[in-house]
């Protein structure tokens, strides 16, 4: 079976060759979003870095009709809320 592409693979709105997507944990380690184990990066979170990822995600992810966010919206939406609750768990 054909592996995903990854999520900036599948949304070149994504963020490629922008700051916030050079600077992403799951980009780096070369996984989509869906994939990445975004509980450590939540957990250390600053409210910086939280209204960045959220400010991103409303508008990368749900604003573009997003064709990731389409086929994962579950997984998208628990990472959003992960970030809703830094530094809680």
């Amino acid at each position: 079976m054909e592996q995903e592409k990854h999520c900036w693979e599948q949304n070149p709105g994504c963020g490629k060759g922008i700051i916030i997507c050079n600077s992403c944990p799951a980009f780096k380690a070369n996984k989509s979003c869906w994939e990445f184990d975004w509980k450590e990066v939540a957990r250390t979170c600053d409210p910086t870095v939280k209204d960045i990822w959220e400010k991103f995600a409303e508008r990368r992810c749900i604003m573009l009709d997003c064709p990731v966010y389409n086929k994962h919206k579950k997984d998208i939406e628990d990472i959003m809320e992960l970030f809703e609750h830094c530094h809680e768990f």
